[in-house]
C-alpha cells in the first residue's frame, strides 16, 4: 500500500518577473499558487489578484472605460476563440491588505481551453491601459473560468475516522519534512478536509503547509520532497497537498480592514466580548474573555477578575516587555515591577469615538444623550485607572502538552464592574446549526456557569470584539505553529461553521468559547484570515497552568 499524493500542476512561465526567477526556479509563494491554477489568467509577466479576495464596487469612471472599449476587448477575445460569458467591473484586494485595491476588468467565460487566455488578457490589457492611461487610472485584466477556478475552503477532519487515524500516521513525516525543505519559511501546518466552496461533500483530506505572503523559495522543489516523505507512509488513501499563503496571527494583531470601532452605545458594564486593551498602546485591540474569580493561595477571599491574553497586555509595559514575554508577570513568586492597566473599551476604539462622538455633540447631532453618556462611560473608566491592572500573565511558554500558554489575569480596580458570564445569543443562520440539526437556544437570564473540555469534532461558539458572535468546529487534528518568536507549538484549531462568517478576526483575543451546552471550553489565541480558522487554548490548560504558576485557583463562581 502506498499513499497516493494530489496536487495541483505548476506551470511556470518562461520568462522571469518580479515573482518569479526562471534561471533558479525560485518564486513568491503567491506565484506559485497562481501558476497551478489555469482557469484565472491574468496578463503576461502578473499574477490574479491572489485567493482570498475581498471584492468592492468600482468607480463609475472606470465603468464608462471600460464600457468605452467594450467592442475592442470582445474582438480581441473573437480572434483568440474565447467565448464571452459576462463581463465584471470590480475593485478587487488581496484579503488583509484593504490599502492594495485593484480595478479589473473580469473577463468571465465557461470555456476550459485555456491556451490563449494569458496571450488575449494581455492583448486586452494594452487596449484598456489606453484608455485608462490618460485619466490617470490604472485597469488591470483577468480571465477567469468560474465554475473551474480554485475556491477552495476547509472544513474539519472528523475524529476516529479512518483518515484521521491516517493523518495521525502521516503527520509526523510531514512535520520533520518541512523542517528539512523549508526551515525558517513556513508558518502553520495543518490538516483538513478542502474542496469546493459549495460542495462540502466533495472535499479531501489535505495536509496544508501555510508561509508568510510574499515569501520566495523554491516552491515546486519543496512541494515535491514532502510528497515523497508523504509517500513513504504504509497507507491507502488519497492525500491532498497544498503550499500557500497564510496570515496567521494572534488575535490581538490587527491588520488594515480591522479599523476602529465606533461605540455610540457603550454599555456602562463590560461584557463578555467587550473592547479592552492596555494603557498606552494605542495600535492593539482585544476582547474581554471570561468572567472569574480569582482565589490565591492560602487565602479565602477570591478576587473579581477576567481572563483574556498575554499577548493582548504585554505592550502595556514595555520597559520590562521582553522580561514578562519570557517569565511572566507575577508567576513562581516573581515581583510585578509595573502593574499594566487595561482600559474597555480599548484606546485604539476609543481615540475614534471620542473623535465622531463630540464632533457630533458639538454639531447638535446626537441621538437623545446616547452620545453623551457614551462619553460620560468612557471617561469614568479612564480617570479610575482603567476597567482594572493586570495580576498575573503567562508569558510566551508552552506547557507539557507542547500548548503555548498565552493568558493573563485581570483583576478589576472596581467589584461593581463583574457581570456575569452570558452565552452568545442565538444569531445563528440554520447552516451554522447544521441545517437544523442542533438546537441552540438561549433564555434572557441564562448564564455560563460551568466549563468543560474542548471535544474534538463538537460544534462551539464565541463572542469577540471584532467578529462578533460566530460559530465553528473543533478539529480532531491539532495545527503546528511556528510562532514569531521562534516557538514551535501544536495548537487546538476551530474552523468556521459552513456557510457562517469566519470564526475569528484580529481583535478577537481572548474571546470566550463556548460548546453547544453553553459550558466554557477555552479562550481565541489566533486566527488565519486565509483559512478562516481560529486557534484555542482548552479550558483544561488554562486552569492547571494558573494554578501551577501562581498558586492560586480560577472558578466562574
Amino acid at each position: 500500500m502506498v499513499v497516493n499524493v494530489r496536487k495541483r500542476k505548476f506551470v511556470p512561465s518562461s520568462e522571469s518577473s518580479e515573482d518569479y526567477d526562471s534561471f533558479t526556479g525560485a518564486s513568491s509563494i503567491e506565484y506559485f499558487v497562481a501558476r497551478k491554477d489555469p482557469f484565472r489568467q491574468a496578463p503576461s509577466n502578473e499574477i490574479p489578484v491572489p485567493y482570498p479576495f475581498d471584492n468592492h464596487p468600482a468607480s463609475q469612471e472606470v465603468h464608462d472605460i471600460v464600457k468605452s472599449k467594450r467592442r475592442s476587448y470582445e474582438k480581441v477575445l473573437e480572434e483568440f476563440s474565447i467565448t464571452l460569458r459576462q463581463v465584471s467591473v470590480q475593485t478587487l484586494n488581496r484579503r488583509g491588505f484593504p490599502s492594495k485595491k485593484k480595478n479589473m476588468l473580469i473577463i468571465l467565460t465557461r470555456d476550459e481551453n485555456t491556451e490563449c487566455w494569458e496571450q488575449a488578457a494581455t492583448v486586452i490589457q494594452g487596449v484598456i491601459e489606453n484608455a485608462a492611461g490618460p485619466a490617470g487610472l490604472k485597469i488591470g485584466v483577468e480571465i477567469r473560468n468560474q465554475e473551474k477556478m480554485y475556491f477552495d475552503a476547509s472544513s474539519i477532519i472528523r475524529p476516529d475516522t479512518d483518515i484521521h487515524r491516517a493523518l495521525m500516521q502521516v503527520q509526523p513525516i510531514v512535520s520533520a519534512q518541512v523542517e528539512k525543505s523549508c526551515p525558517g519559511y513556513w508558518k502553520t501546518i495543518e490538516y483538513h478536509m478542502r474542496g469546493p466552496r459549495l460542495r462540502a461533500s466533495d472535499r479531501k483530506p489535505t495536509v496544508i503547509i501555510t508561509v508568510k505572503p510574499g515569501t520566495r523559495h523554491l516552491w515546486q522543489t519543496v512541494e515535491s520532497q514532502i510528497e515523497e516523505a508523504i509517500k513513504s507512509v504504509n497507507l491507502d488513501l488519497e492525500i491532498n497537498l497544498e503550499i500557500m499563503p497564510g496570515l496567521f496571527r494572534p488575535s490581538a494583531v490587527l491588520s488594515e480592514d480591522e479599523g476602529p470601532i465606533v461605540y455610540r452605545d457603550l454599555p456602562e458594564t463590560a461584557v463578555n466580548g467587550s473592547s479592552i486593551g492596555p494603557r498606552g498602546d494605542e495600535l492593539t485591540a482585544g476582547s474581554l474573555g471570561v468572567w472569574l474569580y480569582f482565589q490565591p493561595f492560602g487565602e479565602t477571599e477570591k478576587k473579581k477578575c477576567f481572563l483574556t491574553c498575554h499577548h493582548l497586555i504585554t505592550s502595556g509595559d514595555p520597559a520590562n516587555r521582553s522580561s514578562n514575554d519570557v517569565h511572566g508577570i507575577g508567576l513562581d513568586g516573581r515581583k510585578v515591577e509595573h502593574r499594566i492597566k487595561v482600559d474597555y473599551p480599548a484606546a485604539y476604539d476609543t481615540a475614534k469615538t471620542r473623535s465622531i462622538l463630540l464632533s457630533e455633540i458639538a454639531n447638535g447631532d446626537e441621538d437623545n444623550g446616547v452620545s453623551r453618556k457614551t462619553i460620560q462611560t468612557i471617561n469614568r473608566y479612564a480617570s479610575a485607572g482603567g476597567i482594572g491592572g493586570v495580576e498575573y500573565s503567562s508569558g510566551f511558554r508552552k506547557n507539557n502538552k507542547d500548548t503555548r500558554m498565552d493568558w493573563a489575569l485581570v483583576v478589576l480596580n472596581s467589584p461593581d464592574s463583574f457581570s456575569q458570564n452570558k452565552p452568545p445569543a442565538a444569531t445563528f443562520s440554520p447552516a451554522e446549526l447544521f441545517n437544523g440539526r442542533l438546537r441552540y437556544k438561549v433564555e434572557p437570564d441564562e448564564v455560563v456557569s460551568k466549563y468543560a473540555p474542548l471535544v474534538k469534532g463538537a460544534w462551539v461558539a464565541k463572542t469577540g470584539r471584532t467578529t462578533t458572535i460566530t460559530a465553528g468546529e473543533v478539529s480532531s487534528i491539532k495545527t503546528e505553529v511556528w510562532w514569531e518568536n521562534g516557538m514551535k507549538s501544536m495548537e487546538s484549531v476551530l474552523l468556521t461553521a459552513i456557510g457562517g462568517h469566519q470564526f475569528a478576526k484580529g481583535g478577537d483575543s481572548g474571546a470566550m468559547v463556548i460548546n453547544l451546552k453553553k459550558e466554557w471550553v477555552g479562550i481565541v489565541i489566533g486566527s488565519d484570515a486565509y483559512l478562516e480558522t481560529g486557534y484555542v487554548t482548552p479550558v483544561q490548560d488554562l486552569m492547571d497552568d494558573i494554578k501551577e504558576k501562581t498558586g492560586g485557583i480560577i472558578s466562574l463562581a
